[in-house]
């Protein structure tokens, strides 16, 4: 079947050279010559897409002059680096005598036109001129040895040693080609389904106000700032009705952008944010855009989901959660990565969490590709020093790398599986507690701040801030990482003694919090707080009382008595959790959040006290009883309920559980929670609390139960005592 001839014009933005090809059948061969100067290149057409053919001496190779220089490259220098590299290069190069050229690569089949959003970049050369460099490289990396060689070269040469050592150098600079940035037609089209995606100026706005993320690192007025520079300088090709050509125009210098390696090493705030802004706006910033439009979207889905009016909202959140996606890959095509892309990994894995729930195998890929570009970008390897002066761009660097760290643990715990992350190998200290308004500031507004700072780099001039919740979450993740690996390490074995200390470090982590950290019961009825700082300091409560809670567990499989204590966590963690139905006018900017909550901290705590219930191992309280209820703990907060606070709680529990759509991420497991709680209610309501006799001899919970209900006690099986398929 002959396929229509179709023609494509766009204005070239370097020179306003007009551009015309014209796309023909796959027998045939397109050239098009590139306007009239001598820095043209000719493009040819193939199945492909459109690649750069390097111009013969007749006039169209660009002068070397015109070239941009690699920094730290003097001109005239092999671009190919050091001689290692060049004698590498002639070896590949080089064919024997009487050698066959290599035969043509096959044609690939052209892209359905029914499905133009399925397009990818076909390779990072179809988007822009940077070829992927080794990236960071560490003490036992192939080039250590040669970097220690060239350093006692200048020694004996009597040179002085660079601040910024080989390894530095080929970690922070992408290796460029001088090849004018071109874009195959499937790559091209893929950038037009981004572009036609771009909310409206009004509806950015309001998706931007609405998308509350509270627990986020990054300066939310870099995204202001990058959003309104968007819309001033492209909004008139971003309206309800936009012109093919504006989009091409457009994707193409977003493309000539990305392929520009973005350094984190600039010292000024507006210059960074300059450097891929406005008319540097690249695929890596706007997916940052899209990240804020998609929880603005959720947020409205999540008060739809109440009155289940929530397709035509789900729909446009998927869309734009789509269009993230495009941007990685188009920013992946052109460039080597940098925080920008960092930060949208990240945030895709958390909304990911949102549509397909923590344990599923598309968020677990998304939050490994966010671990593997910090290692790669050398984030995780930052070493402390004496002077160190913040950027806006460095402390984001570290931001990102500890919230990663702490989300990396929040996984492990919640699924049961290995961290991509160890405490053991990153050595990036924390961010400073510095407002996002004083990093913005520029230099003289940071060092000013910096006098606000205690010794060990807390702010005392108020907050919390969103470094303040970075750095605590980050001293906690490390806690628990040791925990993580004592319970799935298979050579570590920690005694009682060990865990005892790992526990009085949690609680000493915790004490040194700032005060604006601290829970506060009364919070929830003293609306001069904010919601966000309400719901911080429930979750820090939560997590610190989750690492006690998997501490405790390990102490008992060692024989250690600690049933009441963690009995008394246990009820802990479920009253707290179930606050958040409860009051849910106190967080209902965080109402998306709900299904994770209940299922990290409620879920497994409900499990014991369903195990309590069926068969005790501590004497409960009754009602009044002070002197029972103080011997749980050494923490005063911590209390053993009665026999019906359990019961009472458990109902919140089952009603926080039945507000969770079976439907809806996590939706699966809710459901199975629910059942098993609900038929231990039913069991436990109608029988009286065992007597004291009952449970003297026993083992610490060493309890005959029933096939039906099989609640295992693996440490990090969290989830395993819900047996969905056992009849009752």
């Amino acid at each position: 079947m002959t396929k229509p001839n179709h023609t494509i014009s766009a204005r070239d933005s370097s020179n306003g050279a007009l551009v015309i090809t014209r796309l023909i059948p796959n027998s045939e061969r397109l050239e098009t010559n590139v306007g009239r100067h001598a820095g043209a290149a000719k493009t040819q057409w193939s199945a492909s897409g459109m690649r750069a053919v390097p111009a013969t001496q007749g006039g169209l190779r660009p002068h070397a002059s015109s070239l941009p220089q690699m920094p730290g490259r003097q001109k005239g220098q092999s671009m190919t680096g050091s001689p290692l590299a060049q004698a590498a290069l002639r070896r590949r190069s080089a064919s024997p005598p009487g050698a066959r050229p290599p035969p043509p690569a096959p044609a690939r089949p052209e892209p359905s036109p029914e499905r133009p959003e399925a397009a990818r970049p076909e390779s990072p050369r179809d988007v822009g001129r940077v070829l992927p460099g080794p990236g960071y490289l560490g003490f036992m990396s192939y080039c250590d040895i040669y970097d220690e060689t060239d350093r006692s070269l200048s020694l004996l040469r009597g040179g002085l040693a660079s601040e910024t050592t080989p390894t530095e150098t080929r970690a922070i600079t992408p290796r460029t080609i001088p090849v004018v940035p071109t874009l195959s037609r499937r790559s091209l089209e893929t950038c037009l389904t981004v572009l036609r995606h771009v909310p409206t100026r009004a509806e950015a706005r309001r998706l931007f106000d609405d998308g509350c993320t509270v627990l986020d690192c990054w300066v939310r007025q870099v995204t202001q700032r990058v959003m309104l520079s968007l819309y001033e300088l492209f909004g008139h090709c971003l309206g309800h009705s936009r012109k093919e050509t504006d989009l091409i125009d457009m994707a193409h210098l977003l493309s000539r952008n990305t392929s520009v390696s973005l350094s984190d090493k600039e010292a000024d705030s507006d210059a960074w944010i300059q450097s891929f802004s406005g008319r540097n706006l690249r695929w890596d910033t706007l997916g940052v855009m899209f990240v804020y439009w998609a929880f603005g979207g959720r947020s409205k889905r999540s008060f739809r989901m109440e009155s289940g009016d929530r397709t035509e909202v789900a729909g446009s959140v998927l869309a734009l959660q789509r269009c993230i996606d495009l941007c990685v890959e188009l920013s992946r095509g052109a460039s080597e990565g940098n925080i920008l892309l960092l930060y949208v990994l990240y945030q895709r894995a958390v909304l990911e969490s949102m549509i397909a729930g923590d344990a599923s195998p598309s968020v677990w890929r998304y939050h490994g590709e966010a671990a593997g570009l910090i290692m790669y970008l050398g984030i995780h390897a930052e070493t402390a020093r004496d002077i160190y002066v913040p950027t806006l761009a460095g402390e984001l660097r570290r931001r990102l790398c500890g919230l990663i760290m702490t989300i990396d643990k929040v996984g492990a715990i919640f699924t049961g599986r290995p961290p991509l992350m160890s405490r053991r190998y990153i050595s990036t200290p924390l961010p400073l507690d510095l407002r996002n308004e004083d990093l913005m500031g520029g230099h003289e507004t940071i060092v000013k701040a910096m006098e606000a700072l205690d010794e060990n780099g807390w702010n005392t001039s108020g907050g919390p801030y969103p470094a303040t919740v970075v750095r605590a979450r980050t001293l906690l993740s490390l806690v628990k990482d040791e925990i993580i690996e004592i319970a799935l390490g298979n050579d570590r074995r920690a005694s009682v003694q060990e865990l005892l200390a790992l526990k009085a470090r949690q609680d000493k982590t915790m004490a040194e919090l700032p005060r604006g950290l601290k829970y506060d019961k009364e919070n929830l009825t003293d609306y001069a707080v904010e919601q966000p700082i309400v719901f911080t300091r429930h979750v820090i409560r939560l997590e610190h009382l989750q690492a006690h809670f998997l501490i405790q567990r390990l102490l008992i499989q060692r024989g250690y008595d600690g049933q009441a204590e963690l009995v008394a966590i246990s009820f802990a963690m479920v009253s707290l959790t179930v606050k958040f139905w409860t009051h849910m006018d106190r967080f209902s900017l965080m109402i998306g959040d709900f299904e994770w909550l209940v299922m990290a901290y409620a879920a497994p705590s409900g499990g014991i006290l369903c195990q309590e219930l069926l068969k005790p191992s501590v004497r409960l309280p009754s009602v009044g009883d002070e002197t029972a209820a103080s011997r749980a703990s050494a923490d005063d907060t911590l209390q053993l309920p009665t026999r019906f606070a359990m019961i009472e709680h458990l109902f919140l529990l089952v009603g926080f559980l039945d507000r969770v759509s079976p439907s809806a991420p996590n939706g699966d497991l809710c459901r199975d929670c629910k059942v098993v709680i609900r038929r231990v209610l039913e069991q436990s309501v109608g029988q009286p609390p065992g007597a004291a006799s009952d449970v003297q001899g026993l083992a610490p919970w060493d309890v005959d139960l029933q096939p039906s209900v099989d609640f295992n006690f693996e440490l990090l099986d969290t989830f395993d005592w819900i047996r969905a398929e056992a009849g009752w």
